[in-house]
């Protein structure tokens, strides 16, 4: 949502195009790419439309404005890219962050996660493989992660060029929970 408080003074903004004039400015292809592009959609309506996009953005760059949620790294700008439809769904999301500038991807692993069945799981990961050399080729570094487990998440690091793991609330609640146990 780019419109949401604690996004909205994030947002990176293109100075090299004017806004609402209808003019590709920057001649990169897209017409009033003023805060980012929809590759879904093909306009410069980048915003959010099942909210993942924005709970990421803001686990990652919310404002430290007082209200809400602060993200990990606040002082950091966000180029709202649209690649997913309205279900989650799209092949296009290397490409469409390698053309809009990105320097990373982060590759969303929920689906995989979610799979029931090693012939599901295997799918899954066969479509995170092929987009992360999708995305290398492309020159963006690639980051993954989303509903990993200690029993999934080892394919998952496999996969070729990951930089970085969001290695997923399990992992992390179960090692507070066995630091707790542990007597001092």
């Amino acid at each position: 949502d780019i419109n949401h408080a604690d996004l909205m003074s994030q947002l990176w903004v293109n100075a090299d195009e004017v806004a609402g004039n209808g003019i590709d400015d920057d001649h990169n292809g897209y017409v009033d790419d003023t805060s980012g592009w929809d590759f879904a959609g093909g306009d410069n309506n980048p915003d959010d439309q099942n909210g993942h996009g924005t709970h990421v953005a803001g686990s990652i760059a919310a404002d430290d404005n007082g209200f809400g949620a602060t993200g990990v790294a606040p002082a950091a700008k966000i180029m709202p890219v649209r690649v997913l439809g309205r279900h989650g769904s799209g092949t296009a999301a290397a490409v469409a962050a390698a053309r809009a500038g990105a320097e990373f991807i982060e590759l969303h692993t929920g689906r995989y996660a979610d799979a029931r069945g090693e012939g599901a799981r295997r799918e899954e990961l066969e479509k995170l493989s092929a987009m992360a050399a999708l995305a290398a080729r492309e020159g963006l570094r690639v980051n993954a992660g989303h509903g990993l487990t200690y029993w999934n998440v080892r394919p998952v690091l496999a996969l070729p060029g990951l930089e970085e793991m969001n290695i997923g609330h399990s992992i992390i609640s179960r090692a507070v929970l066995v630091l707790a146990l542990i007597p001092l």
